[in-house]
This record gives structure tokens, sequence and C-alpha cells, in this order.
């Protein structure tokens, strides 16, 4: 059976829940695991997908996170939860399964594995694609929830080709 090791990016003053996170990582002796990186910085982002085989996004929020859009740049496969904003960003580029269930989890985790494991992961991580691609992709995002109004005051205007 394949091991997973997590790797995620937790301070622990930045949410109550964050420091009971870690102290439960560290109480059941997970640290091998589930391995918190901190915090990182935009200039650690590329070694940090570089290095990862799947996205792992089990988000149970109502918006999306910049990790979607930056696991699309570095082609890493994803695996999260079947959330509407999950399915507009990533479309078919992801696996998914339903929040809270665990058993899904595992086998999309599993699915992903075993296929990546059949793929040159460096010719899947050598071509990332253009944050200019993403940019417009988000603005469709945006446009297709008709939150625009909401997002950008009138005053607002959008670089070229994406207004």
């Amino acid at each position: 059976d394949r091991r997973f090791v997590f790797f995620i990016t937790v301070a622990a003053d930045q949410h109550p829940g964050a420091r009971a996170l870690l102290e439960t990582i560290h109480r059941e002796q997970l640290a091998a695991e589930v391995v918190n990186l901190g915090p990182l910085g935009y200039g650690e982002l590329r070694s940090a997908y570089r290095a990862a085989h799947i996205s792992f996004l089990p988000s149970v929020l109502e918006s999306m996170s910049g990790t979607h859009l930056e696991a699309l740049h570095y082609r890493v496969p994803i695996v999260t939860t079947d959330r509407d904003f999950a399915r507009a960003a990533c479309g078919p580029a992801a696996r998914y399964f339903l929040p809270g269930n665990v058993e899904a989890a595992i086998e999309q985790l599993r699915a992903v594995a075993e296929s990546a494991a059949h793929a040159p992961a460096a010719a899947a991580l050598s071509n990332p694609r253009p944050w200019s691609d993403l940019c417009v992709d988000l603005a469709a995002i945006i446009d297709s929830t008709h939150c625009r109004d909401v997002m950008l005051p009138q005053s607002a205007t959008l670089p070229r080709g994406l207004a």
C-alpha cells in the first residue's frame, strides 16, 4: 500500500484552530505523515509545487483558494472537494470528492498516485501554464458568477485582455 505524506503550510497564530491542529499532530505523533512547512513566501512556491506529487485541497469553505490556481499553474494533479468554485477553476484537471467523505478522498488520492506513477512527472511540471492564461480563466470565473460588479468598483479598470 502506498504511503502518503501531507505537507501543510500553517502558522500557529493564523487561526484559533491552527495551534490546536499543530498540537494534535504532535500529540498523536503524526509529524512523519503531516509535515508543517509553515507559511511560504511567493519565492518558495515553485520549489514546493515542484516537490509535490498531488495538491490535496479538502476545503469545506464556500470560496476559492489561490492554491487551486497555483497547482494548475505548476501542473500538479489536484484532488479537491466537489464545490462549485473548485469545478469552475479546475474543470477536468482535478479529481473531486464530496466534503467529509474520507473514503472517497482516499480513493481519489490513490487513483491520482497510481496514474502519476505511470506518467513522467518532469514532463508534466516542465512547462507551467502562463499566469496570463490563469488570469483570463479567473476573469471568466468571476464573470460567470455574476459577481463582477460586487468585486470591482465602478472606477476599476482591468488590464487589456481581461476586460
